[in-house]
């Protein structure tokens, strides 16, 4: 159901390359709500989320240089998750779970130590602009932050051609 096998008829099954365009489509759902979720935080101003999106930030310091990908990876997601609470939209929430799980195969699949010191690092500018209550400048740090992405996968598509559909 989450079209990730595809079946050869009389020669068996597969697991389906990675398709770029689906991904920059997913991307484009992230970026365009996600973006204006975390201007609506950071002009919440909320305490509650601030401190939570610290704290989360910190464990992923701890994390960044360890190569506990996975673990990472779950803070990563609640970071993001976080900052969809704060704003109470529930389907804004879901939509954005559905676009994440598509992306969450090909970023587990390639992420990169590097990769993740720059999530940290993304993360960091997203959390001192909503800290600071700049709606601009939170904005551009989750565009930039995602944007990243997309530029990731691009290389990877170079580096493993194999992995992606032609």
């Amino acid at each position: 159901h989450a079209g990730l096998v595809e079946v050869l008829p009389q020669r068996g099954t597969r697991v389906k390359p990675i398709a770029l365009d689906d991904i920059r489509q997913h991307l484009f759902i992230r970026s365009a709500l996600e973006v204006e979720t975390v201007r609506a935080v950071a002009l919440l101003r909320d305490q509650v989320t601030i401190d939570a999106l610290a704290a989360n930030l910190e464990r992923q310091r701890d994390l960044a240089g360890s190569g506990q990908r996975l673990a990472f990876h779950v803070l990563d997601l609640a970071f993001h998750e976080i900052l969809l609470d704060a704003v109470k939209l529930p389907r804004v929430k879901e939509i954005v779970a559905v676009s994440r799980n598509a992306l969450d195969r090909a970023r587990q699949l390639l992420a990169s130590p590097e990769r993740l010191a720059h999530t940290l690092d993304e993360h960091a500018r997203i959390f001192a602009a909503v800290h600071a209550g700049d709606a601009d400048a939170a904005g551009k740090a989750m565009h930039d932050h995602l944007d990243q992405v997309v530029a990731e996968l691009r290389r990877s598509a170079d580096v493993r051609p194999d992995l992606f559909e032609p």
